[in-house]
């Protein structure tokens, strides 16, 4: 008994410092990592809610919008919070709002983890699912991002879990593996966490709403008609009353959904008419799947596909229903990539098991990942641009930047704190002052046209600003799409 008891305590102590480990990662990618990914996030987000002194949820909405609101709201209270302790500059609100935001996904994620523990999901004893997920290449970066996808993407992850453990609960239940009483009510309980989990992903990315036929579906397999009266019951409820609050900020009954859908049904190809093959050729890759390939792997197992076969069916719906859209941004994936990985780690913890009998396989994929995790994790997207906005903020001296042929195409002057300053673009040499320039000038190029400024005598370089190295290889590889991304020279008159 003694034994017993020193194991159990031994097991809760991994589980808590795997729970340590995970979150110490998100919160420090979050601390240290404060790129943003694209203008979506910059532009229909970090200006509505910055800085939160001056800013409103009655402010959100601008014309022709197809976001709601309501999806930046968490952001926003997040930087609020941020003010209230002292914070005035938007800039260290934006990086406090990071680390509340990915800190509240960890401790979601976290939920979910104890939820598979305490339902006895096991994988392998030595494989504990907090650190595993805490170095995949991309949970971090993802968790922490001010995207709205990567709102979703806890709670989703926490329906997902809930929908497994409701399927494997009645499994039980059909097969009188579980008491009758005590399986019906816990399966109900999941059944409405998960549903009302859902529902809050649809608040904060209506997207994915279609995630939620997993319950009704999991409850006809069951040919449980109660329990499809409700989920079906409180989904209905959730959908009229989030319909409701968007009415109140736009003015119609899920008016941000219907201006969504209208909106992609008319411009959606207008950013590209991408093949139905992009999304799964994208989780191909992202799940580094090739590794997982070789004989005698789990994945041609039919015990694997029966134990994770909730967790693909809601992939499944999510890629099926974005597939039909024109355009297909990688970073329409994030809210499923975690139950993607979910999903996947039984394939990790056999390859990690036989690792011995497949030692470079099992080599090269941790060595591919966490040279993928390093530069995800800790080096900050739009870096370059950001420490350019953070540049002229520290100097005051700076009142007017002018850059040269719309490279980087823009910056995100809401970093600079300061309305002096002035930014405006120049095309051509003329526009600029070569003889009589002032000091509180600044032109802001790239690296590669410096050559075409060798009549500014007296324009030198200050500062230069280098993207991360995926920013940079991005440039390279495609400059036409990936200006923002390009070595960046500010030059002034000395």
């Amino acid at each position: 008994m003694i034994k017993n008891l020193r194991l159990q305590n031994l097991m809760q102590l991994k589980m808590s410092l795997s729970a340590i480990i995970f979150i110490s990662i998100v919160f420090l990618c979050a601390l240290i990592n404060d790129g943003f990914m694209g203008t979506d996030e910059y532009w229909t987000g970090i200006t509505r809610y910055l800085p939160a002194q001056s800013t409103s949820p009655s402010g959100f909405l601008q014309p022709e919008d197809v976001k709601s609101p309501l999806q930046m709201i968490p952001f926003w209270i997040a930087a609020k919070v941020g003010y209230t302790l002292g914070l005035d500059d938007p800039y260290h609100q934006y990086r406090f709002m990071l680390v509340i935001i990915g800190l509240a996904h960890a401790l979601i994620m976290l939920a979910g983890f104890y939820l598979l523990k305490a339902e006895g999901y096991k994988i392998n004893e030595s494989f504990k699912l907090p650190v595993v997920f805490a170095f995949c290449y991309f949970i971090p970066f993802i968790l922490t991002r001010p995207m709205f996808e990567s709102l979703t993407a806890p709670w989703l992850f926490i329906a997902a879990i809930c929908a497994w453990v409701y399927d494997t609960q009645h499994s039980a239940f059909d097969q009188n593996k579980a008491p009758g009483i005590v399986s019906s009510k816990l399966s109900q309980n999941i059944l409405i966490v998960g549903t009302v989990c859902v529902c809050i992903a649809f608040l904060l990315r209506p997207q994915v709403g279609t995630c939620a036929l997993i319950f009704p579906l999991l409850t006809l397999r069951h040919k449980n008609m109660r329990h499809l009266y409700l989920t079906a019951g409180i989904g209905l409820g959730l959908f009229v009353l989030i319909g409701l609050m968007d009415a109140y900020f736009v003015g119609r009954f899920h008016g941000s959904l219907r201006s969504l859908i209208e909106y992609n049904l008319s411009h959606g190809s207008e950013y590209g008419n991408q093949s139905v093959a992009t999304y799964p050729g994208l989780l191909f890759t992202l799940g580094l799947i090739p590794w997982f390939l070789y004989k005698d792997s789990v994945f041609f197992k039919k015990e694997y596909w029966r134990s994770t076969w909730v967790w693909w069916a809601i992939i499944a719906i999510f890629v099926v229903t974005h597939s039909v859209i024109a355009q297909k941004f990688e970073r329409f994936l994030i809210p499923v990539l975690p139950i993607y990985f979910l999903a996947l780690c039984p394939l990790i913890a056999n390859l990690w098991a036989e690792r011995k009998l497949h030692r470079f396989r099992w080599r090269s994929l941790l060595a591919f990942n966490l040279f993928l995790w390093f530069f995800a994790t800790w080096f900050a997207p739009q870096n370059n641009i950001i420490e350019v906005s953070r540049y002229i903020h520290d100097h005051p001296e700076i009142k007017k930047v002018m850059i040269y042929k719309k490279v980087p195409d823009w910056i995100p002057e809401i970093f600079i704190d300061r309305k002096d300053v002035k930014v405006s673009e120049v095309s051509n040499l003329a526009q600029i002052n070569a003889e009589n320039c002032d000091p509180s000038e600044a032109i802001l190029l790239g690296k590669t046209v410096l050559g075409e400024t060798e009549g500014l005598v007296r324009w030198k370089v200050v500062e230069k600003f280098s993207p991360n190295p995926i920013d940079n290889l991005a440039y390279h590889l495609n400059p036409a799409k990936n200006l923002r991304r390009a070595p960046l020279l500010l030059l002034q008159c000395l």
